[in-house]
């Protein structure tokens, strides 16, 4: 296994078990984390700060409708050449009213020296996670 590789993948073990200095400690000084701006937690983060606004901005919209993370069945595609391509389910759901989400994910992540350098996220379709989240709040 490659070291990008295994970077990812201990990122998405901390995003599991919901361990934000494990996650924190697989970014770059200097990492620069993209979101579809359809999403509360839209927009580019920069740097160890701009990566903890993104956790933090993450388990606020999602934690209370996140479905299990074992569920998101990742599968890793390594490059070979530092980018790390990882295919995943967004699930979510309200246990009060039944709502649920189940949408493909992919993020792409540039790894360089052991260390996440940049993580780019592609929703198939984020106005379906949003529409979802709006459902949440009304």
């Amino acid at each position: 296994m490659s070291q990008d590789l295994e970077v990812v993948q201990r990122l998405f073990r901390a995003v599991k078990v919901w361990d934000v200095e494990a996650l924190l400690a697989c970014y770059d000084s200097a990492v620069v984390i993209t979101e579809s701006a359809e999403l509360p937690y839209g927009g580019t983060y920069t740097g160890i700060d701009g990566a903890r606004q993104h956790a933090m901005a993450f388990a606020r919209t999602w934690h209370p409708w996140l479905a299990d993370p074992a569920e998101q069945r990742p599968v890793f595609g390594d490059s070979g050449t530092g980018t790390i391509v990882v295919c995943f389910r967004h699930q979510a759901r309200n246990p009060d009213t039944g709502s649920e989400l189940d949408t493909p994910e992919v993020g792409v992540y540039e790894v360089a020296a052991g260390r996440v350098t940049a993580s780019t996220m592609y929703h198939l379709n984020p106005a379906e996670l949003a529409a979802f989240l709006a459902e949440q709040s009304s």
